[in-house]
């Protein structure tokens, strides 16, 4: 009764290939830090939409004790997601 429903017809292979050959990269959102100089004044801190501007924003916006706690939880939750962490 429902099998009409899950057949994929040439039209559908048609839309596919659009959608396929009109791909673009996922969007990469980096969240700007703010800081306080020995004026007063607040800068805007901004950084590249890669993923090293990820990595650096994070490393920027933390204490280094703040991310020796991030590492040591990624590794405890490393047992209960093992393909999250390389794991086959």
């Amino acid at each position: 009764m429902f099998e009409s429903y899950g057949k994929v017809t040439e039209k559908e292979v048609r839309w596919r290939d659009i959608c396929v050959a009109r791909r673009k990269p996922r969007r990469i959102f980096v969240q700007a830090n703010t800081k306080i100089d020995d004026n007063g004044d607040v800068a805007l801190i901004s950084y590249d939409a890669t993923s090293a501007g990820v990595i650096q924003s994070f490393v920027e916006r933390y204490e280094p004790e703040a991310i020796d706690d991030l590492e040591k939880c990624w590794e405890q939750d490393s047992v209960w997601y093992p393909r999250a962490y390389g794991a086959k």
